[in-house]
């Protein structure tokens, strides 16, 4: 596991053993692992076999080696950076390396460092034992996945990078003659290939090279996001522990990116261990529940900035994504989309965008299940992949922009319970980890059917089978995915039962928007001539339409405080201002206009929804209906006072708002940028 100290004064103290000396060996279990040894003044053992908890030997020193290494002269080192040399094809991560490092040793940074990137999978079977020190969590072995959260200011030079399918089988035939013992590159090779994988089956093996983490000529100063994270624990004094503790509890729980147990035990005894971006963008995800939480409500405790909380973070994590990108920043790229709440969908697709390019560059998309490394690790590769999915697909149906990751480019399976609480007996802790699975299901099979249709370009499609059949076939999916889940989870579900659990309320709300976007996309299709046309299927399908909001209304209407609180996806506030929009363009398509506008019952409702959010608002804080506000309010404000209007006139206003020029997806959805203007 790779550590980036928190860098003081006169760090790092001089070890004995240089790196790769030939006055002084390194162990023999370090060779074995072609790991640094690193020896402190004084000490009789490694940093990585004391972190191991096994016996340091070390060889015989050479003969004459003490004689001609004293003699000779070493020049010192160049002061500008000089250009590291190609890693063969075929070398691959190494394991552990500095994984079970002790964090009060290092050695200077050097030129040419051998480089343990954010993920190191662990080899299994080579006679290492744990060490004895660790954080017993069920058999989950904290070494294992601190990694994922943890940085190293030594490795700034390079960076693990998946090799494709397309020269796998080559890098492998590479890899394994050059590891060869009888080969002079025995010591520059290091492999780890999945279990039951051979030459000609390495399409999903763990294969990665070393490219370099930053462009050339430009050094990022790590100490900044240092700065910047103590700046946020400064103005949120005296509760930052109080924020790390609210979103594991709330966030976490639902949304599970972070291995709580060992991210506590880490928190409160090295946090300078911790990635500082990482932790940035954490206290500024949890800002969403100041006030709302019984640890947050003192009247002595001032709110602080959360706008310039929000804008520290995003600077560490785009300077890190830029600089000195890691599986960590793929983590505080998943807590920045998140947060809550959003003002830019600009910055979070373009932080989006980067963190699916670096998941992919990091072999994330692939199935790990066979590959040799620790159970704890391939449940955090799961789980922050289809963290990575989750988002990917619901903002895409929130910002209107197509998704990054195709179905056909990944194949990791949908997380088990397990790899989401371990062997936690925790019962509430089990029913949010139920709910997580039912969400990444229901992204999965069936929005992302929905948005490939969505997003498909008719002038570029092959021919397909008709509209109204297609639709049937994402219905179809919905019904099995509802089918599949357990009793429980379907009056949860369906019926808006035991909303109370933690998720429950945002799962509910997803699977309503997905039933209300297939009845957007019967509208859509009918209006552009690929359905039937008959008035009374058209009357239908508008009253189909409105049905399918009005859920959302009601879903709105009775939440209550604990739901209120709980976990959200930051797209939900898109979700509701959808609803709104689709209400009103009923009313505008309504044949039947009789009693007037502003008498409507998708008008009403509308009046209805906003009036909740209001009230949501004001009470209890919940800011996921500003969107909705900002777009609708005035527009019902306006209807509530019919006498005072013109209906025709206002017919047009209505009109010309909510059809404004857009992209494909605003056919779907109307236009809902209004309030970003000048953001």
């Amino acid at each position: 596991m790779s550590f980036r100290r928190f860098v003081e004064p006169g760090w790092p103290p001089q070890a004995d053993r240089p790196f790769r000396s030939h006055l002084h060996p390194a162990c023999l279990s370090c060779r074995r692992r072609k790991l640094r040894c690193r020896v402190d003044r004084g000490s009789e053992e490694c940093a990585v076999c004391q972190a191991r908890g096994e016996k340091c030997i070390f060889p015989d020193r050479p003969k004459g080696g003490a004689g001609g290494a004293t003699s000779r002269r070493i020049p010192p080192p160049r002061p500008h950076r000089v250009e590291p040399q190609a890693e063969p094809m075929g070398q691959i991560r190494n394991e552990g390396q500095a994984l079970q490092a002790n964090p009060n040793t290092s050695t200077p940074v050097t030129t040419k460092s051998r480089v343990d990137v954010t993920w190191t999978p662990t080899r299994q079977g080579t006679g290492a034992t744990a060490p004895e020190k660790v954080y017993d969590h069920e058999q989950r072995s904290t070494t294992t996945v601190l990694h994922t959260i943890t940085v190293d200011n030594e490795t700034d030079e390079e960076i693990s990078h998946v090799v494709g399918p397309a020269v796998a089988r080559d890098a492998k035939i590479l890899g394994d003659w050059v590891s060869n013992p009888s080969e002079t590159f025995n010591k520059q090779t290091r492999s780890s290939f999945p279990n039951g994988l051979g030459t000609n089956n390495t399409r999903n093996s763990g294969l990665f090279t070393t490219v370099r983490m930053q462009p050339l000529g430009l050094r990022r100063d790590r100490m900044q996001d240092w700065r910047k994270c103590q700046f946020i624990e400064k103005l949120t004094e005296p509760c930052a522990g109080d924020l790390v503790e609210i979103y594991l509890e709330k966030s976490n729980v639902c949304f599970p990116m972070l291995d709580d147990i060992s991210f506590r035990q880490l928190y409160s005894e090295k946090k300078e261990d911790l990635s500082p971006v990482l932790l940035s963008c954490l206290y500024a995800n949890a800002t969403a529940y100041w006030g709302k939480s019984n640890k947050l409500r003192l009247d002595s405790l001032r709110c602080p900035d959360i706008p310039f909380i929000w804008s520290q973070a995003l600077e560490s994590l785009f300077n890190a994504l830029l600089f000195s990108p890691e599986l960590s920043t793929v983590i505080a790229v998943l807590l920045n989309i998140g947060g809550r709440p959003t003002t830019t969908t600009t910055s979070n697709s373009i932080a989006l965008g980067g963190a699916v390019a670096l998941s992919q560059s990091l072999g994330l998309n692939r199935d790990c299940s066979t590959w040799e490394i620790a159970d704890s690790e391939k449940s955090a590769r799961v789980r922050i992949w289809w963290g990575i999915l989750i988002h990917d697909r619901w903002s895409s149906l929130a910002y209107g922009t197509p998704y990054h990751v195709q179905n056909c480019h990944h194949d990791v399976p949908v997380p088990s319970i397990t790899d989401i609480v371990g062997q936690v007996s925790d019962g509430l802790k089990q029913e949010a980890g139920f709910i997580f699975i039912a969400l990444c299901n229901l992204t999965e099979s069936v929005l992302a059917p929905c948005l490939e249709l969505i997003y498909s370009m008719p002038s570029r499609s092959q021919a397909s089978e008709p509209r109204e059949r297609q639709l049937k076939h994402l219905e179809l999916r919905l019904d099995q995915w509802e089918q599949g889940l357990s009793d429980g989870l379907r009056k949860l579900v369906v019926r808006g039962t035991q909303l109370k659990v933690p998720g429950a309320a945002n799962l509910r709300l997803c699977y309503l928007s997905i039933t209300m976007l297939f009845r957007r996309m019967e509208l859509n299709f009918a209006s552009q001539g690929q359905l039937e046309l008959d008035l009374d299927a058209s009357i239908h399908r508008n009253l189909r339409a409105q049905k399918s909001a009005e859920e959302i209304v009601h879903f709105v209407q009775d939440l209550g405080e604990d739901e209120l609180n709980d976990f959200w996806l930051s797209e939900a506030s898109f979700l509701l201002a959808y609803a709104a929009t689709l209400l009103l363009g009923c009313a505008l398509d309504s044949p039947d206009k009789s009693s007037g506008l502003s008498n409507h019952p998708a008008v009403r409702r509308t009046h209805n929804l906003v009036t909740a959010l209001r009230s949501h608002k004001e009470i209890y804080g919940w800011e996921l209906g500003d969107l909705c506000l900002a777009q609708c309010g005035e527009i019902v404000d306006k209807l509530s006072t019919p006498e005072e209007i013109d209906i025709e006139d206002f017919t047009q206003e209505l009109q010309q708002t909510l059809m404004n020029e857009s992209l494909a997806v605003d056919e779907l959805f109307p236009s809902v940028w209004d309030m970003f203007n000048g953001t």
